[in-house]
């Protein structure tokens, strides 16, 4: 098990690199590590420093089917950045939890206009 959460924790450490060809690879790869993966992930989400790591995180969890997960998505909502928070509203639209649509409401007033420009209408479709 030990040895499976340092290959977790390698595959996030991908994360904080440029473009997504990687990060795919590293999400395709966390599937075969699940169990250990999904806390990893919900603490990254919750507390890196890095703008990156919280954005595929929160990817990661989505594509991962992890619904425990669903409160930490919830709270990315409110994150400082605009791609932390798209990322997390695709992961919620995945995850189809009931709780999405009411959730991602205020983010349709973002003053950045980043939802309307970003993909926001389709995360939601079928959500609400």
């Amino acid at each position: 098990m030990g040895d499976s959460r340092t290959k977790v924790s390698a595959l996030v450490a991908t994360f904080r690199e440029d473009g997504e060809r990687a990060q795919r690879r590293a999400i395709d790869q966390l599937k075969a590590h699940i169990v250990e993966a999904v806390p990893i992930l919900r603490q990254a989400l919750r507390s890196s420093e890095s703008v990156r790591v919280r954005r595929w995180s929160a990817a990661a969890l989505g594509e991962l089917g992890a619904r425990e997960a669903v409160p930490d998505l919830v709270a990315a909502l409110g994150d400082t950045r605009m791609s932390v928070r798209l990322h997390s509203v695709q992961a919620l639209a995945a995850l189809n939890d009931p709780k999405v649509g009411e959730a991602i409401v205020p983010l349709l007033s973002d003053p950045s206009g980043g939802p309307h420009g970003h993909g926001m209408p389709f995360a939601l479709a079928g959500t609400c």
